[in-house]
């Protein structure tokens, strides 16, 4: 009776050491599966699409997650209508309404510093990867953005990380890139 006490005991204690501290979050609509840290409070995807209704029409939040100020890791997703254009095409005119409109906001307001573009692997499909540093005169802040973007099962993925603690970005983007889609 004793030994098996301290059995069962053992394999309770062995089998609780193997338990991950993560939170494993599958999105369907685009075949991915994320693992977070327990720590984070990732926002109800339903309240925020509530809250903020699309004026171009479906835009879902698959999540978004805020640290400190300034510091923001948001997926969402759009059906994608081709009209003769490729997903890849459809990228580069939101990129340039994007920057069109910060720099419609005044350099009073908002300084772009820096931008890129390359592409980004992730568990094996390439992503087109938009970097923007910009600072914010008023608050003398600078805030470095990167955008993923792909077309995953006729939906346009977008993941945005923005951040102002490098350490958080690049949490973030580990995150982002030990991420997994399936079929």
């Amino acid at each position: 009776m004793k030994y098996s006490t301290i059995a069962i005991l053992i394999l309770i204690i062995t089998s609780c050491q193997g338990q991950p501290n993560i939170n494993k979050k599958n999105y369907k609509e685009v075949s991915w599966t994320v693992n977070f840290p327990l720590s984070y409070n990732i926002a109800d995807s339903l309240l925020i699409d509530r809250n903020n209704k699309s004026s171009s029409g479906f835009l879902k939040t698959l999540f978004a997650i805020r640290q400190k100020d300034y510091n923001s890791f948001v997926a969402t997703i759009n059906p994608f209508k081709p009209d003769n254009v490729t997903w890849e095409e459809s990228f580069e005119v939101s990129k340039q309404k994007m920057i069109a409109q910060i720099i419609s906001m005044g350099s009073s307001n908002i300084k772009i510093l820096d931008t890129s573009s390359s592409s980004q692997i992730i568990d094996n499909l390439k992503f087109i990867k938009f970097s923007l540093v910009t600072f914010y005169p008023a608050q003398k802040i600078k805030l470095n953005t990167t955008i993923y973007y792909r077309n995953i099962d006729n939906y346009d993925l977008v993941i945005t990380i923005g951040y102002q603690d490098e350490t958080i970005g690049k949490e973030y983007k580990n995150i982002l890139l030990q991420s997994k889609f399936y079929n």
